[in-house]
Parts: structure tokens; C-alpha cells; sequence
């Protein structure tokens, strides 16, 4: 599922600023998804923002970090994609 993925990072030359972005619903039990994600990733120094939608009903967030190498990258993505509520990794 992942493959395409793989073969475009790994053309990337490491270490690589990564910029993860994705979209879920405002509400408790995705923003406690997201706080336990950034807990689980804390080891690669994110730098976290998030934007609320104009209507208030979505939250969107933004995760930068410097990536050591292409599985670290397919990891996060993996482990976002599990998200309860998730509605789209951009």
C-alpha cells in the first residue's frame, strides 16, 4: 500500500525536512488521537501547528520535522492514517 510512497522517498536525500499535513473533525476524540500521536513521535522533534476550519467543524494539522530517513517518514504516515475520524492526509 505504501510502495509508491517508498519509491518517491527514497529518491530524497536524508536528512529531509518533512512536512506532514491532515484533516480530521473538531472534536475530543480526534484531538486526543492527535495529542497521542505527537506523544508517540515526540523523538522526532515536531514542530506542530493546526488550523480550524472557517465553519469550526474540521481541524487541520501541520507536522514538520527533519527526517533521517524514508521509513520514519512511512511510519508517521501509517500511524496517522489510524486516526479515528481522519478524513484525508494531504
Amino acid at each position: 500500500m505504501y510502495i509508491k510512497l517508498r519509491q518517491l522517498l527514497e529518491k530524497e536525500t536524508y536528512p529531509h525536512s518533512y512536512v506532514h499535513k491532515f484533516i480530521g473533525p473538531l472534536n475530543q476524540e480526534f484531538l486526543a488521537s492527535v495529542d497521542a500521536l505527537q506523544s508517540q513521535f515526540a523523538h522526532l522533534d515536531l514542530l506542530v501547528e493546526s488550523r480550524q476550519s472557517q465553519k469550526g467543524g474540521y481541524i487541520a494539522f501541520t507536522l514538520t520535522f527533519l527526517a533521517k530517513h524514508a521509513e520514519e517518514i512511512i511510519v508517521l504516515v501509517k500511524a496517522t492514517a489510524e486516526l479515528p475520524g481522519l478524513k484525508m492526509i494531504l
